[in-house]
């Protein structure tokens, strides 16, 4: 899989893609990744135990290990945060055999819900060595669904009746208002010059739920690719050897492409945009 990526980025590289549209497709690819392996582990019990969950927190180290390689930016493996925190609560799960004990490491997971917990809690599978958790660890993961669940409902209702007192404060209260309303008034030369803008709000994958989202696109935009690109150096886009040089057929091709890397080493901003030059190379 890493030889892979590795032969996926240099191709992309060879033909100029921006660095933003890069690393966005790769912090996509790895959010499905991250997401697909977090509900197979969930949902299968023969990976719920402690040999299975080693195992496969050693394997993700290899992208792990492949973006530090490829100085790829390090806010890459924040997609594999939620996955990481269910190995970890796997690999000591049947140790946490005292209510308090378990209470305050499952705290300590942030990125998990009370339901993955109480999925982990109910179905793992014990080993040869390991002893069954108490009674107590069980009651306590239920009762945490349980006040969980009603605390998302509180939240929820109370943001329905903020939102209902704000529909019928926006409604006309007189007949003076609903006139004012109806009435056509001159707009200021300050309400010219500056046009309301609407903006709408990017759908965010509930933390709710016992599954997540793989289906999620993530946010796409100059302000979130520069956070993701934070950290990684411009060796990586600056670099070119002589491998890459004879992919060209020609020596057209070979000139066009020391003069993009020049133009690399003057760049003071990154913007996702698509070159006459890198069209041109597409068409040949």
């Amino acid at each position: 899989m890493t030889l892979l990526l590795t032969e996926l980025q240099r191709t992309l590289q060879s033909y100029h893609v921006p660095p933003a549209i890069v690393i966005q497709a790769m912090a996509q690819f790895f959010h499905y990744l991250s997401c697909e392996m977090f509900n197979r582990v969930l949902t299968y019990k023969k990976y719920l135990c402690r040999s299975k969950a080693l195992q496969i927190r050693m394997n993700l180290s290899a992208f792990e290990d492949w973006i530090r390689v490829q100085k790829l930016p390090t806010s890459l493996n924040q997609s594999f945060e939620p996955l990481v925190q269910l190995l970890q609560l796997l690999q000591c799960l049947s140790q946490l055999d005292d209510a308090l004990l378990f209470s305050s490491t499952i705290q300590t997971f942030d990125k998990l819900n009370a339901l993955q917990v109480k999925r982990c809690v109910q179905n793992y599978r014990y080993e040869v060595s390991e002893s069954r958790l108490p009674d107590q660890v069980t009651e306590l993961a239920n009762q945490w669904v349980v006040d969980h669940q009603h605390h998302w409902r509180n939240q929820r209702k109370a943001s329905i009746e903020i939102d209902e007192r704000d529909t019928i404060r926006a409604r006309p209260t007189s007949i003076s208002s609903l006139n004012s309303l109806l009435t056509p008034t001159n707009k200021t030369m300050h309400e010219l010059e500056s046009p309301t803008t609407t903006t709408t709000s990017i759908p965010v994958p509930s933390t709710e739920e016992e599954k997540r989202n793989s289906k999620y696109l993530l946010p796409f935009s100059v302000l979130e690719t520069t956070a993701l690109l934070q950290g990684w150096t411009n060796e990586q886009h600056k670099y070119l050897n002589e491998n890459d040089i004879m992919l060209y057929s020609d020596t057209i091709y070979k000139e066009i492409k020391l003069k993009k890397q020049e133009e690399f080493n003057v760049l003071d901003k990154i913007f996702p945009t698509i070159t006459e030059e890198w069209l041109y190379s597409i068409d040949k």
